[in-house]
């Protein structure tokens, strides 16, 4: 999703060095200091912006992860969606927004949210009328027939990742001063 590389630490190492009088080593925990303080803030950030996106449990705000690595002289922090199977693995359409066809001619959304029956698998008989499916018994409406189906942006994770970039001199200066 998002990476943020930090590749000239060595340059920044001596730099704060020399301004600040620390080690080698200080500056390197200082760093990793700061890239797990900006790992949390994203964590944060983007698990409340999912939360706030609509009915998005635990399944969907614990597969938003941001790991930090260092391998040499490089640390990184690996902004990603890591979904442990459906419907985690559609979060692209909430973090990006979609528009989702038929494969027919109409799809069946169901006018009760808490209704998960798909209409082949429905408990009664139904019928036709205009843009709408009905129970033959009760004559209630059951599914709206649609061609299409737009589901806007609900999410901002990679805003979030590169506003959080934007804020890592500030944790590393909070970092340092520890």
């Amino acid at each position: 999703m998002a990476r943020a590389k930090w590749t000239n630490e060595r340059e920044v190492r001596q730099r704060i060095k020399a301004a600040v009088g620390k080690s080698e080593e200080d500056v390197r925990e200082a760093v990793a200091g700061a890239a797990s303080a900006a790992s949390e803030e994203i964590l944060r950030r983007g698990r409340a912006d999912i939360a706030a996106g609509g009915r998005f449990g635990s399944a969907w705000t614990s597969a938003f992860q941001a790991p930090v690595t260092t391998s040499g002289n490089i640390t990184t922090i690996d902004v990603k969606m890591a979904p442990q199977g459906p419907p985690v693995i559609y979060w692209k359409i909430f973090e990006y927004g979609a528009t989702i066809t038929a494969k027919g001619t109409a799809m069946a959304i169901p006018f009760d949210t808490n209704n998960k029956t798909w209409p082949r698998d429905y408990p009664g008989k139904l019928f036709r009328k205009g843009r709408a499916l009905f129970d033959t018994k009760t004559k209630e409406a059951v599914y709206f027939l649609t061609p299409q189906v737009h589901i806007p942006q609900k999410w901002h994770l990679r805003e979030i990742a590169k506003e959080v970039a934007k804020e890592l001199k500030q944790f590393l200066s909070r970092s340092l001063r520890r």
